[in-house]
């Protein structure tokens, strides 16, 4: 169960530093254009964060609070990734 909790959380990171990566690319073939930059980063960011709500849903949904303590201080502590 530990495991399936620790890889919900590790996707949830993941997805966070996809979405970075993605807003740099977008920032680098923009050169400026801030309405350009501006409707991506809109877009992007609904898309991640909808992916990343239904992850941290199903992670609440399926831990029990020492658990979940658990993951939270080992992500502030960079052991998942």
């Amino acid at each position: 169960m530990v495991q399936l909790l620790e890889a919900l959380a590790r996707a949830i990171l993941v997805i966070n530093y996809f979405h970075l990566a993605v807003e740099h690319i977008v920032y680098k073939i923009s050169r400026g254009a801030s309405e350009f930059m501006f409707a991506d980063s809109v877009f992007f960011a609904i898309i991640f964060g909808s992916l990343q709500f239904m992850l941290l849903h199903c992670l609440a949904m399926i831990t029990d609070a020492h658990s979940l303590s658990l993951i939270r201080k080992r992500i502030l502590n960079h052991q998942l990734i």
